[in-house]
């Protein structure tokens, strides 16, 4: 919201407000009047440089992008840096908007790769399962119904965010993945983040989401879905696990099943809904892949 609203006004910036994300329109609005666009979830950057209308001037009109909102790969940090584009994380949730950020002045590394510090205020800490727990001065009281409220928080305050993540030696934190994401199969956990980040390396990829289905003798697998450049045709699993077997990861880990989109299901805010594409893979489960 400051990145929207109020940095462009300290700098002399237009802003322009729609009610309903359009590329084409954000494109013809930024050659028009000069807008620049700061960023927000990554749908919103790729929907732009994936336009066919975009150009180089486009290009010039996005100095600073600051990502959150939703996962935000590394592949896709590291893409608009190669651009040219300053690219930073930040980190927050409905229930606490403002609780980590990077700035563009961080090392390259830094705001690329992790979801920045804790800001002013704020205090962050893991607990024993990796689970992100967060404090400050715009965590949210409790929901309208108690008992999400008391499992919400621990018995010193802490919130718990429901997000995995790791904190290094300067105290920057990485999310890792959703404690409701995580894929069991046969016992083992398995990252659905890691293997969304592989498969934002396979040719044609533009977003990617992985997501648990039903294995008859695992209790759950891998199964992918994923949203390509246009004129790709989505890749057989054969080519998904011959481009796994290059990736380091685990052959456990690798999608059992790959599945094409045109687009996902968002929210408003361009989050990728998970939970209709679980419902998605489940309801395809019968159909064959290719």
């Amino acid at each position: 919201m400051v990145s929207a609203l109020l940095l462009p006004v300290m700098g002399g910036h237009p802003v322009h407000l729609i009610d309903i994300w359009d590329p084409e329109r954000v494109l013809s609005l930024m050659g028009d009047r000069g807008l620049k666009v700061g960023g927000g979830a990554p749908y919103f950057v790729t929907s732009l440089l994936e336009h066919p209308g975009f150009t180089p001037r486009h290009l010039e009109l996005m100095p600073y992008i600051g990502l959150g909102g939703a996962t935000v790969p590394v592949t896709f940090t590291r893409r608009l840096t190669d651009l040219g584009i300053v690219a930073y994380r930040s980190y927050g949730s409905t229930e606490h908007p403002s609780i980590t950020s990077s700035y563009p002045t961080d090392p390259v590394d830094k705001r690329i790769s992790t979801d920045g510090r804790a800001l002013a205020g704020v205090e962050i800490a893991l607990a024993d399962d990796g689970e992100i727990l967060s404090r400050g001065p715009d965590l949210f009281i409790g929901y309208t119904d108690d008992l999400l409220t008391d499992n919400a928080f621990d018995s010193e305050g802490w919130y718990r965010t429901g997000d995995i993540g790791t904190i290094d030696d300067d105290g920057y934190l990485t999310i890792t993945d959703r404690k409701s994401d995580i894929i069991i199969r046969g016992g083992e956990n398995i990252s659905a983040q890691e293997v969304e980040e592989a498969l934002l390396g396979m040719p044609g990829v533009v977003e990617a989401v992985a997501v648990a289905a039903p294995d008859p003798r695992l209790g759950e697998h891998t199964a992918a879905v994923v949203r390509l450049r246009g004129g790709v045709a989505v890749p057989t699993l054969d080519d998904v696990q011959t481009y796994f077997a290059t990736t380091g990861l685990a052959k456990q880990k690798w999608p059992e099943e790959i599945h094409g989109v045109q687009e996902f299901p968002r929210t408003p805010s361009g989050k990728i809904q998970k939970v209709l594409v679980r419902r998605f893979v489940a309801d395809n489960a019968a159909v064959s892949p290719q």
